[in-house]
């Protein structure tokens, strides 16, 4: 169980600079895990909690889909493989009930890993020798793309905000104020992601509804974001710059039928557009895990744009996580894993307040962001979601008799 602990640590800390990384470390927990000796046992228990229970049943939609999956079985059984970051979600939630001590260690593994990441983005955006070159598009980002580094940066946020008020001493409360401001620094004034604006803006403004007990306290708070999101917005070029923008693409997409999908927002209303066009042919199953890239093709032969047409599209993702589980797996499928995460969302409450208000804004960050991402579908960012919220959620459980033998 300690090597299993440890390898889901190192990954947690490879999260912001190595997705080779965080693959082999997290793969190496859930096998640690499994010849740990008490993985049998421990599933036997888990399996009884209704979260654990709902995930599970998932899961098997994902297996079972294989059967009537469209593409070739590679392509299926590929599908199954980016989600095995949900096994992990089993396997940490059983971990952190049998040994709670794991869920601070990964928690500090993240803080530290994003803290060391938004150190590297400065010194990007200085041009310190060893760093690379600001990325022209991007900005000032280190390794990672600004969806996942936005991403990482609003859940920063929301675990600095827990150490200011939680910390154990001093020094730790002020590292926390100080990560905060340089998430929101590094998001809003080196890099041009609107992830991470959305991100950080939804982490902020989750501490408003999840933070006060008293309704003074919730005014106070509400002022003070609501003073510093506008302060941010009246000083950031970016944040202005990437508004105008997207406003700009999702006119040109209604309006320029021949270059609506050149754009980031053009792409993404085109994926969503032939997304519901999928889920409207196949709506209770869906086509199967993997099915995704090959129903789109599908969709635009249809059209009668082939590989040589200029309007032609490869497509992995569309870019918003309930439009591919829903091709994939149907109305149904997207029912349960909506069902998943608002059992998340409810069971949250039994938590230590140090972690509900984290757990609520990390869902609010998650599932906000999955309008426009595939968190599920991407390593990084389905992974580090999936282990954080298993490590809170089997902690609290530890007690509950949802594992009662009788």
């Amino acid at each position: 169980m300690q090597i299993a602990g440890w390898s889901f640590v190192i990954a947690i800390f490879s999260a912001a600079f190595s997705t080779a990384l965080i693959n082999i470390f997290s793969i190496a927990g859930f096998v640690f895990w499994l010849l740990s000796g008490h993985a049998v046992a421990q599933m036997k228990r888990i399996v009884r909690n209704p979260i654990c229970l709902t995930l599970l049943s998932f899961i098997l939609l994902l297996v079972v889909s294989i059967s009537w999956s469209t593409p070739s079985i590679s392509s299926a059984l590929d599908g199954i493989k980016t989600y095995r970051k949900l096994f992990f979600f089993l396997s940490v939630f059983a971990l952190c009930w049998f040994l709670p001590q794991w869920k601070e260690r990964l928690l500090n593994a993240l803080f530290c890993s994003v803290v060391l990441m938004g150190f590297a983005s400065i010194c990007v955006a200085m041009g310190v020798p060893g760093f690379p070159e600001p990325d022209p598009w991007q900005g000032a980002i280190f390794l990672k793309n600004h969806i996942t580094q936005g991403f990482l940066m609003g859940l920063l946020v929301l675990l600095g905000v827990r150490q200011i008020l939680f910390g154990t001493n001093k020094l730790w409360k002020i590292f926390g104020g100080f990560a905060v401001v340089l998430a929101i620094y590094v998001t809003f004034y080196l890099t041009n992601g609107r992830t991470g604006f959305l991100s950080v803006g939804l982490a902020l403004g989750s501490l408003v509804l999840f933070l006060p007990r008293t309704l003074k306290q919730k005014v106070v708070i509400l002022g003070v974001v609501t003073l510093l999101m506008a302060a941010i917005l009246a000083t950031s070029d970016r944040f202005q710059n990437r508004f105008s923008q997207a406003t700009a693409e999702i006119e040109q997409y209604s309006t320029q039928v021949d270059t609506k999908q050149k754009t980031s927002m053009g792409l993404r209303m085109l994926f969503w557009e032939r997304g519901f066009n999928i889920i409207e042919s196949a709506p209770f199953l869906g086509y199967g895990v993997g099915s995704w890239s090959y129903q789109f093709d599908q969709d635009q032969l249809k059209d009668g744009i082939d590989k040589a047409n200029a309007k032609y599209q490869v497509c992995g993702n569309p870019h918003n996580d309930y439009i591919m589980m829903a091709a994939q797996v149907g109305v149904f499928g997207l029912m349960l894993w909506l069902l998943f995460l608002g059992m998340m969302y409810r069971f949250a409450k039994i938590m230590d307040f140090k972690d509900s208000f984290l757990m609520h804004g990390m869902l609010v960050i998650y599932c906000c962001g999955c309008l426009f991402n595939s968190f599920t579908y991407d390593v990084t960012e389905g992974t580090v979601f999936l282990i954080l919220s298993a490590s809170l959620l089997g902690t609290a459980f530890r007690h509950i008799d949802f594992f009662s033998e009788s």
